[in-house]
């Protein structure tokens, strides 16, 4: 080994040394001109799913929630599927959270139920009105629902088909019904609730708008 050689090798190791002095001093005095040498992670950006289907809310089951790109189509079905399953499905919007419309639920406290977000969002695109005093609820458990209402003193039907909204509405006008999510999906549970409007229609007195 050439003493040149052994010069340059202690210079290195000198110099070495005094760049971690300088470095350990300016940190030690809390100088922001020293940062930590590993770049921070930028947060992951919230992309979320682009097209949910049924196919999609199997694969988000476990957590409950899916994420919805901005601009994601999300299927009828779907829509219908995550309310029956309580399943949420959130927008993502420049990287935060925020509820999405679809979500909304009905919800049932006492005797007052609201329509499903799902259900009143079709309802409205077909410009079905639903008469004062009469109500519409969409549940799982409809036969649970009609004994509340009826305890409550309102008369209540359950309608599990097209057919029975003519029928029961000339037996008993109800001012609450009740359609059975089991058996009617979203687009039947919309023709049914246009039927019910119809009927409910024809019974408000064109003179003093109130009910036969």
């Amino acid at each position: 080994m050439t003493r040149l050689s052994h010069d340059r090798r202690n210079d290195a190791a000198m110099i070495a040394d005094i760049a971690r002095r300088v470095v350990r001093q300016l940190r030690d005095s809390g100088s922001p001109a020293v940062a930590d040498a590993s770049p921070a992670t930028p947060p992951a950006a919230v992309t979320g799913e682009k097209l949910i289907t049924i196919e999609t809310l199997d694969r988000h089951a476990a957590t409950g929630q899916v994420v919805a790109a901005v601009g994601a189509i999300i299927t009828p079905a779907a829509r219908e599927e995550a309310l029956r399953r309580g399943i949420t499905i959130q927008s993502a919007v420049d990287g935060a959270m925020g509820p999405a419309d679809c979500t909304s639920h009905h919800q049932t406290n006492g005797s007052s139920a609201s329509i499903p977000e799902s259900l009143r969002h079709q309802l409205d695109r077909r410009n079905v009105v639903l008469p004062a005093g009469v109500e519409i609820r969409w549940c799982d458990e409809p036969a649970t629902e009609v004994y509340r209402c009826c305890s409550n003193g309102q008369r209540a039907t359950m309608v599990a088909a097209l057919s029975d909204v003519q029928r029961f509405h000339d037996e008993l006008a109800p001012d609450v019904w009740v359609l059975d999510r089991q058996k009617l999906n979203l687009v039947a549970a919309v023709n049914v609730a246009a039927r019910i409007a119809r009927c409910a229609a024809k019974t408000v007195q064109p003179n003093d708008g109130g009910p036969r």
